[in-house]
This record gives C-alpha cells, structure tokens and sequence, in this order.
C-alpha cells in the first residue's frame, strides 16, 4: 500500500510539472488546475512522509492564489521559478 501511495505522489506531481511546464501569462485556467493539482497533492497522506514536501507544495499553493488574485505578477519569471519548486518537490 505504501509503494501505491509512493506512485500516486509521483504522479501528482509529474502532473504538476507537466502544468508549469504549459502555463503561460495571461493563462489562468492552467494557474486554476495547478491549484487545483497542489490541493490534492496536500491532502495525500504520503506527502507527510517526504521532509519538507508538504512546506514546499504549501508554499507553491500559496503563490498560485496570489497569482489567481493578480497580487502577483503572471510572468514568465515566476512560472519559471514554480516550475524549478516542482522539479525540487520531486527530487
């Protein structure tokens, strides 16, 4: 069951890469599935078991909604910068 949960997880955030990798400015359906995406991620339970991963996912979380809420630029920067957060959660 643990090496499943393991899988699952991987998968979460193999989708998420795919998604930054996608995003573009101006493209707030994909910031929409990326929060959408780090809201499951957050609710599995294997992400406990990983340090730091449940830090990181909330704090990518959180710069999701301040992109969504325009309090934040929705730059090709900063979708660059999200991506390298995905690519260290998966490490």
């Amino acid at each position: 069951m643990a090496d499943d949960n393991g899988k699952a997880l991987a998968k979460q955030l193999d989708d998420m890469a795919v998604k930054v990798m996608m995003i573009e400015p101006g493209d707030l359906s994909v910031v929409g599935e990326l929060v959408t995406l780090v809201e499951g991620l957050l609710a599995m339970p294997a992400v406990k078991a990983v340090p730091n991963l449940e830090a990181m996912a909330g704090t990518v979380g959180e710069i999701l909604n301040k992109i969504v809420m325009t309090e934040l630029a929705d730059s090709a920067e900063n979708f660059e910068r999200l991506g390298q957060a995905v690519t260290l959660m998966q490490e």
